[in-house]
């Protein structure tokens, strides 16, 4: 099973709050002892973002969608090689 915020929470002494914070880089509500504890945590557990929970909660995906009728023109091809 998957390592979560819990998780390492639990196993650093802090709330998941907070190593959210540390996991997003929010630096102001943290001290770097508290950040390398999470993060050592973390690494111990095999932590790895879940990007579509991610992408859900932010509504970004940071994918683009591309439509295009026939890949036969150059123009097409031009617009392909440029994204």
């Amino acid at each position: 099973m998957a390592a979560t915020i819990k998780d390492i929470a639990k196993i650093s002494g802090v709330s998941p709050a907070t190593v959210s914070r540390v996991l997003s880089n929010q630096r102001e509500f943290y001290s770097e002892k508290t950040a390398k504890k999470v993060r050592e945590a973390a690494k111990k557990l095999g932590y790895q973002r879940n990007t579509s929970a991610v992408e859900l909660v932010t509504r970004k995906s940071k994918v683009i969608a591309v439509l295009v009728s026939s890949t036969q023109t150059n123009f097409s091809n031009e617009i392909l090689n440029g994204i």
